[in-house]
C-alpha cells in the first residue's frame, strides 16, 4: 500500500512539474537568438528524427519540400521545438498509422507589409509550410480553441504544446493556421517572412 502511494506521489510531482515548466515557457518565452536559417533544411532535419517512430506505428511519409533555399530570421532551437511539436501531435492523431503529409515552398506574397528594419524582412516573400496527418480530425469546436493555454483534449496531455508554438510563432511574425476535417485530418499552416541571403 505504501509502495503505490509512494509511485502515485512521485507520478503527480512530476506531472505537476511538467505542467509548471510548460507554463513558464508559456508565459515568459525566452527571446529567439535570431540568425538566417535554412528552415526547409530545419524541418527536412527535424522530420528526420521522428522517422523512426513513425515507422514503427505504420505512419507513411509524403514529403514535397522546396529545392529553394528559404532563409528566414529564425530561433533555430525554438523552431525546432515548434516543428517538433506539430509533427508529434500528428502523430498522436493517426495511433493506428496513416499518412503524413509535409509540404514547403516559398511564394510571393498576397500583399505588401511594413519592413521591419531589425528582421531585415522581405515584405514579398513567404515560406508557406503545410503539415497534415490523416487522424481523425477536429471539431469545430475544438479547433477554436488548440491555441489556448492549458486546453486538451487528450487524457494525458496537459494542453500547453500547441499554445507554446503560438507564442513562438508571433515572436518570429510568423502565422499559423489549423485546417481539419472529421475522418479525414488535420493540416496545421505555418508562414513565415523571409528574408534575402546575407
Amino acid at each position: 500500500m505504501r509502495e503505490e502511494a509512494a509511485s502515485f506521489i512521485i507520478d503527480e510531482i512530476e506531472r505537476l512539474d511538467k505542467t509548471l515548466k510548460a507554463f513558464l515557457a508559456f508565459s515568459k518565452p525566452a527571446p529567439p537568438s535570431f540568425s538566417a536559417t535554412d528552415l526547409v533544411q530545419l524541418l527536412d532535419e527535424t522530420l528526420a528524427a521522428t522517422e523512426v517512430q513513425m515507422v514503427a506505428k505504420g505512419i507513411r511519409v509524403e514529403k514535397a519540400l522546396s529545392s529553394e533555399q528559404a532563409y528566414c530570421q529564425a530561433g533555430m532551437d525554438q523552431i525546432r521545438q515548434v516543428f517538433w511539436n506539430i509533427l508529434i501531435n500528428a502523430v498522436q492523431a493517426m495511433p493506428d498509422g496513416g499518412r503524413l503529409t509535409v509540404e514547403a515552398d516559398c511564394r510571393m506574397q498576397d500583399k505588401e507589409e511594413p519592413v521591419n528594419q531589425d528582421l531585415m524582412v522581405d515584405p514579398l516573400r513567404e515560406l508557406v509550410i503545410r503539415i497534415g496527418d490523416s487522424g481523425s480530425g477536429i471539431p469545430v469546436e475544438q479547433a477554436d480553441k488548440i491555441f489556448e493555454p492549458f486546453v486538451s483534449f487528450r487524457t494525458d496531455g496537459i494542453g500547453m504544446g500547441l499554445s507554446i508554438v503560438y507564442q513562438i510563432l508571433k515572436l518570429h511574425r510568423a502565422i499559423i493556421e489549423v485546417v481539419s476535417q472529421i475522418d479525414e485530418g488535420t493540416t496545421f499552416i505555418l508562414k513565415f517572412p523571409c528574408i534575402d541571403r546575407l
